[in-house]
């Protein structure tokens, strides 16, 4: 719920996903998370911070009717960093790296 400010805070569950299939006797990596942010006319800034393991996910910025982009690293694709807001590839592609 918003209070007058605009501003939210609410606690959940934040699941990490992987390339590739799911195991049926696979565990989820997940942890209790805190979700917290303002929204204004047209946009919400939401941040994503596990509670158990003091990690801040990121910090987004939502428009309303602006296209979404969801990025899922497949980590068994050429030689990809990962960070916990971003997937950088390093895969050559046509001669160039991205």
């Amino acid at each position: 719920m918003l209070d007058a400010r605009g501003q939210f805070n609410a606690t959940g569950v934040f699941v990490r996903e992987h390339g590739g299939p799911v195991r049926l006797d696979e565990a989820s990596d997940s942890h209790p998370a805190n979700y917290a942010g303002t929204v204004t006319a047209n946009a919400m800034v939401l941040t994503v911070r596990l509670s158990d393991l003091a990690e801040t996910i990121g910090t987004f910025t939502l428009t309303m009717g602006a296209p979404g982009r969801v990025v899922k690293c497949l980590l068994n694709e050429g030689k990809i960093r990962r960070s916990s807001t971003r997937c950088v590839a390093e895969i050559g592609l046509g001669g160039h790296n991205r």
